[in-house]
């Protein structure tokens, strides 16, 4: 089960489990110029870095933009 918060101006939280044993931050960006520009950045709670990224692919998913890479940083 998914949990999303957050509002316009905040950044999204979403965690996948109530274990909230790690938190990443996870920033979107897309290339233009050849400089990084930020989509979005989140709040991510997952048990590894693989539950983080995985969730960061579906969040990926929902944007409309071409190109969207993402950063994932530990908190």
């Amino acid at each position: 089960m998914l949990v999303e918060k957050g509002g316009p101006e905040a950044p999204i939280l979403r965690y996948a489990s109530k274990a909230k044993n790690m938190l990443f931050e996870v920033e979107f960006v897309v290339k233009e110029n050849g400089h990084f520009e930020t989509i979005q950045t989140a709040l991510v709670y997952a048990l590894t870095v693989t539950e983080c990224r995985r969730i960061a692919d579906e969040m990926a998913s929902e944007f409309e933009v071409d190109g969207i890479q993402f950063f994932i940083s530990e908190l």
